[in-house]
């Protein structure tokens, strides 16, 4: 039985997630704040980078409303699978792999994107930390195609908190949500590394500042 379990839970339980996450989004209100210039260059069909903490994976797909559709990086891990099935149900692509361990195919796949007017999807601490530290990946992915990164974030009025290593976040029923949306960061071709180190930090910083003020937004 458990090896059956281990095997079907992969494919149902996104969906599950999925139906879950509708019924919540159904009893809940949502506030936008900072989304101007984001909104501005969606409704431009302007490429962007979405980029937010893994712990606040769960209603991304609430804050992405573009015409041009996106596509997520999703790892190679188990739990990648499950990530990858979950978007699907929101209309998120996802190609597999890493800008960051030296897997070529998830840089390929999201260039592959990019280069077709697609939109991009990055958890800059992803996909198993340490959290809320920025890696270089999205750094290096704005560099590349020259799309500027908007740092985005949420969190609830009430909330579950997860023991996982992200702390993922799980509004809870009859809530408010709030999404938060960073100034722009852009990152120019000619980037020298300690050009890129600091728009690291850049990044960091605003998706710190930016989550505290969501987590803190109703206090």
């Amino acid at each position: 039985m458990k090896k059956l379990l281990k095997k079907i839970l992969p494919y149902f339980a996104p969906l599950l997630a999925c139906l879950f996450v509708r019924l919540l989004r159904a009893t809940c209100r949502f506030k936008f704040e900072g989304f101007e210039e984001y909104s501005d260059k969606l409704e431009k069909r302007e490429n962007i980078i979405h980029a937010c903490w893994h712990g606040r994976l769960l209603f991304c797909p609430y804050s992405y409303w573009g015409k041009n559709g996106i596509t997520a990086l999703v790892s190679h891990h188990r739990d990648g699978d499950m990530v990858a099935r979950y978007f699907k149900h929101f209309n998120i692509s996802a190609v597999r792999g890493s800008t960051t361990r030296g897997s070529l195919g998830g840089v390929k796949g999201l260039l592959k994107t990019a280069k077709s007017g697609g939109d991009l999807a990055l958890t800059p601490d992803g996909p198993k930390g340490p959290r809320h530290e920025a890696q270089l990946g999205t750094i290096h992915m704005a560099k590349r195609t020259g799309f500027p990164i908007y740092p985005i974030t949420f969190s609830a009025r009430k909330r579950w908190v997860l023991k996982s290593w992200d702390k993922f976040v799980v509004p809870k029923f009859f809530n408010t949500i709030i999404f938060i949306c960073g100034d722009a960061i852009h990152v120019d071709k000619d980037a020298s590394d300690e050009d890129i180190e600091l728009k690291r930090k850049e990044l960091e910083q605003s998706l710190i500042e930016i989550t505290e003020r969501a987590d803190n937004y109703f206090n």
